[in-house]
């Protein structure tokens, strides 16, 4: 069974409130390794995990919440109006983000690269 068969027949087995619960569910389990991980580049408030065991889960976590992204597509609601709002809004979104972050006074040679 292809990857585009099985989400969609998970997501119509177990139905689309737990398919929305393993979405939420998953955004918090992302969370917890890469707060762990700034706590242990900012050195504070230590932790026992190392960097790489945070890498080791940030990324496992990161894998759910691709597979999580493709069980959100699979909804009988989500059309392609949603993915072109959704693209949209990350355009903006990166926009006003690299807006925050650039430098008053940078040279035109040296921003040019941010604008997309």
């Amino acid at each position: 069974m292809d990857e585009c068969k099985l989400v969609n027949t998970v997501g119509y087995l177990i139905g689309e409130p737990a398919v929305l619960e393993m979405v939420a569910e998953e955004c918090s389990e992302l969370a917890h390794p890469c707060l762990k991980l700034a706590r242990i580049l900012r050195k504070e408030n230590p932790t026992n995990a190392s960097k790489i065991v945070c890498r080791d889960e940030i990324v496992e976590e990161a894998a759910d919440m691709f597979i999580c992204m493709e069980f959100l597509a699979s909804l009988s609601w989500w059309d392609e109006e949603c993915t072109k709002k959704m693209e949209r809004i990350i355009r903006e979104k990166l926009r006003r983000m690299r807006d925050r972050v650039i430098v008053d006074g940078m040279t035109k040679e040296a921003s040019a690269w941010l604008k997309f």
